[in-house]
């Protein structure tokens, strides 16, 4: 982890050190902790801040406003673009996609514990060299499972397309195949139907995603025994 750090693109340091002058508080969280903490090439750098959207955008003129209701603003990088969202804290999911309401925050363990699956609810202080990790996703990628934050079926039912994403953690390459823990499995199976709701057009650019895995034959299988597939891909798939 130090020697990732070490190595971050200058354009992600700069972004830290000015957010950090400017009296922000700032972490790389999601996918970029989780890979590097998976021994995986990072893609994708995400940020959390405390700096409200429109002050992030005022600190960085260029930058886009991609989803500032949801506190979300790209910064543009010499090579990249980067998402950096405002800590915030959720109300319910009234249409099985997106929080009705949404209010900015100051504390990184609320921001944190809205997320869905424990190995996504990790943060990194760069410039202390501090790793948050409030639901022991470390400990669960040691353990090859796939585990919701707080309640599973809460989780899950605030968003359906969140079944998808869980299979698709389920595929680490040549590491082979992780595991849901059983809370988390019973909800998959007790949610299936809810992706009755949710478009065409999202669940296909997820299920692409668990296609292009290695694993993906051994992940279908599983999709298929839990009665997971046959809500998007109608056939004789439950053995």
């Amino acid at each position: 982890m130090l020697q990732w750090i070490e190595n971050l693109p200058t354009d992600v340091l700069e972004i830290v050190s000015k957010v950090s002058e400017n009296g922000g508080g700032i972490w790389i969280v999601g996918g970029a902790v989780r890979d590097v903490c998976l021994g995986l090439e990072v893609h994708d750098i995400d940020f959390a801040v405390t700096l409200e959207p429109e002050e992030m955008m005022d600190l960085f003129p260029d930058s886009i406003a991609t989803g500032i209701e949801y506190g979300t603003v790209t910064l543009r990088g010499e090579n990249s673009l980067y998402e950096a969202t405002t800590l915030r804290v959720e109300s319910e999911y009234t249409d099985g996609r997106r929080p009705q309401s949404v209010r900015w925050g100051t504390s990184l363990s609320e921001d944190l514990q809205r997320r869905d699956f424990t190995i996504n609810a990790m943060a990194l202080d760069v410039a202390r060299k501090v790793m948050h990790d409030p639901h022991f996703g470390i400990q669960d990628i040691e353990r090859g499972i796939v585990r919701s934050v707080g309640q599973a079926y809460a989780r899950i039912s605030e968003d359906a397309l969140r079944i998808l994403r869980a299979y698709r953690f389920l595929d680490r390459g040549k590491a082979g195949v992780w595991k849901f823990d059983l809370e988390l499995s019973e909800a998959l199976r007790q949610n299936a139907t809810k992706l009755e709701n949710v478009t065409e057009e999202r669940i296909w650019m997820e299920f692409q995603k668990i296609l292009n895995g290695e694993n993906v034959a051994q992940v279908i299988e599983k999709m298929a025994h839990d009665g997971v597939l046959d809500m998007f891909l109608p056939g004789q798939w439950a053995s």
